[in-house]
């Protein structure tokens, strides 16, 4: 009986080694979820990579770094209304944190996450409407604060009739608005409102200009350009030596 007994539980205890070494990262996906969340970085990375496929689409790594310091660095070249009046995003306060956004807007249409050196970029996106129109609203967040927002209209004929560009200069400025496509209104201490009208699509993008952790990703994304692009001279150059 004794044995009988050994004999189960060896068995038994095989049988259970085996299925920790099949399906060990399977449990450590779920101990990521259990102790940080759907939304965390390293949860994301090892769902993609058991799975093969993206974790909701995980964005790539410098997009929105890339277009924050675009819409920056674009600011003399077309008109900048400065305004005395707090800018936000969806009523929602710059560098609120992520668990804070996601517990008041719920669970999001997409998220996407990516990292750039130490800091963790996250977007959440929800689907609203205005006057049947489609919109969609993205937060943007870097290292678990907000800052950036944007609404996007992906038609524009289907807004037409709204004239969001004379109403946002009448809110923020009390002035006439100058018919244009692409405008700045900027709050000079800490926040500017970028808007585009590309003639198919409109988008309203709301950022953050003076946080510690946005000046760090920047920082970490051009060094980032500048590590790829000398190991790419480095490829090309050994390509180069190798073929001729």
């Amino acid at each position: 009986m004794l044995d009988n007994q050994n004999l189960i539980l060896s068995v038994s205890l095989i049988f259970l080694c085996v299925l920790l070494f099949v399906f060990h990262q399977q449990i450590r996906l779920f101990l990521l979820r259990v102790f940080y969340g759907k939304y965390n970085y390293y949860y994301g990375k090892l769902y993609d990579q058991i799975y093969f496929k993206r974790f909701d689409r995980i964005c790539v790594d410098n997009e929105y770094i890339q277009q924050y310091n675009q819409i920056l660095s674009m600011r003399n070249n077309y008109r900048n209304y400065i305004t005395d009046n707090q800018i936000s995003f969806s009523s929602i306060p710059y560098l609120t944190k992520f668990k804070n956004v996601l517990k008041q807007k719920g669970r999001p249409r997409r998220y996407n996450i990516a990292k750039i050196g130490t800091s963790v970029l996250k977007r959440l996106e929800y689907i609203d409407s205005v006057r049947d129109a489609d919109l969609k609203v993205s937060y943007y967040f870097v290292d678990g604060v907000l800052f950036m927002g944007e609404y996007m209209f992906s038609d524009v004929k289907e807004i037409e009739g709204l004239n969001i560009p004379k109403f946002m200069i009448k809110k923020y400025l009390n002035s006439d608005f100058a018919n244009e496509n692409i405008f700045y209104i900027q709050h000079k201490p800490n926040s500017l409102i970028y808007f585009e009208n590309n003639g198919l699509n409109l988008s309203i993008k709301y950022l953050y200009t003076n946080g510690s952790p946005i000046k760090k990703a920047i920082s970490q994304h051009f060094e980032n350009i500048k590590n790829n692009e000398l190991v790419m001279d480095k490829n090309l150059k050994i390509k180069m030596n190798n073929l001729f």
